[in-house]
């Protein structure tokens, strides 16, 4: 995808998915921790909260073509504003 502006990186976006078939959506909130880190998962006390930030992420099965591979492409938008790479395939 390289560098791409936002409107770019919508019309790439848009081309990843079927329209006519299902499309699973999920949404994961970022979070706050001021101190507890990965403590939770032992039951300790943390100091954490949920945060405006998130992570939504966007799925669809697609069946590939007779006698090609599976793949799965992974897309970042807007990932040149946090300087990460775009795309994944």
């Amino acid at each position: 995808l390289g560098a791409t502006s936002s409107s770019e990186e919508t019309t790439l976006a848009a081309k990843l998915f079927r329209w006519d078939q299902d499309i699973v959506v999920s949404r994961a909130p970022g979070r706050l921790d001021v101190m507890g880190g990965i403590a939770d998962y032992s039951g300790s006390l943390v100091l954490q909260m949920p945060i405006y930030e998130a992570c939504h992420v966007a799925l669809q099965l697609q069946q590939p073509s007779e006698g090609e591979p599976a793949t799965l492409s992974i897309v970042s938008l807007h990932a040149d504003n946090t300087h990460r790479s775009p795309a994944y395939t």
